[in-house]
């Protein structure tokens, strides 16, 4: 079981900075227009998703992990919304060019090595279409061996202060770049979640007690040492 089994295992809906809170200031925020194509990359338990979808948007969801989506599709038949969802990956996306308005991604570019998340953002989006990405940044640059437990813990692939986020959207040749630091890093999410689904032999397993002692470790740990980002870029 890795930190993404244990996240499903725990029906977690928001497991990104800011939680689900964050999720819905952004986009009320945004004020996307009714229909606009909505792909969602790692849509996890599907809440985001289900929230598009009751905002009027064309929403397809992606994930990698067979257990979440699971999860996701049963959220949007208990709440009424209509969500496609499918398996993917954020590095080998399962749409032609082109198909969307909008990619919304949460803390799961991170997680992918590389930059073939980012150029694949930018291939399945229309001319003018729109990244917006929430993920885990550093406050100053950090080698892999200054926080190995936390990368060997939660699957990081990328340790990146703000700035060398926006480099990387650059170099992925998206435009008109802003990349906003939030100082919420690791802090918890304080919402609730009225449609989790928690496997009920959770906090009966022994290894998953400890997997979520440690992840409580990590997050005291490193919480200075880290803030969030927001990618907005366009394609």
């Amino acid at each position: 079981m890795d930190y993404h089994d244990l996240l499903a295992r725990a029906g977690e809906g928001s497991a990104h900075p800011g939680g689900f809170e964050a999720t819905r200031r952004l986009l009320s925020r945004i004020r996307l227009p009714s229909g606009a194509r909505v792909l969602e990359v790692g849509c996890g338990t599907g809440r985001s998703a289900c929230h598009l979808a009751r905002l009027g948007c064309d929403v397809t969801a992606v994930d990698r992990n067979p257990a979440m989506l699971e999860k996701a599709k049963r959220r949007a038949l208990r709440t009424g919304s209509r969500v496609r969802f499918a398996f993917g990956d954020a590095a080998s996306l399962p749409f032609p060019d082109g198909s969307f308005d909008l990619v919304f991604v949460e803390s799961v570019s991170v997680f992918v090595e590389g930059d073939r998340a980012f150029r694949e953002y930018n291939r399945v989006l229309r001319p003018n279409g729109r990244l917006l990405d929430r993920e885990l940044a550093f406050v100053r640059r950090t080698k892999p061996a200054q926080c190995r437990d936390l990368a060997a813990f939660y699957g990081l692939r990328h340790l990146r202060t703000a700035r060398e986020w926006e480099g990387l959207a650059r170099r992925c040749r998206f435009r008109r770049i802003r990349v906003s630091l939030i100082r919420d890093g690791f802090a918890p999410a304080k919402d609730t979640d009225p449609a989790q689904e928690v496997d009920p032999l959770l906090y009966r397993d022994p290894a998953a007690i400890q997997m979520l002692y440690d992840n409580v470790r990590l997050l005291n740990k490193y919480r200075r040492r880290t803030a969030s980002v927001l990618i907005s870029a366009v394609k």
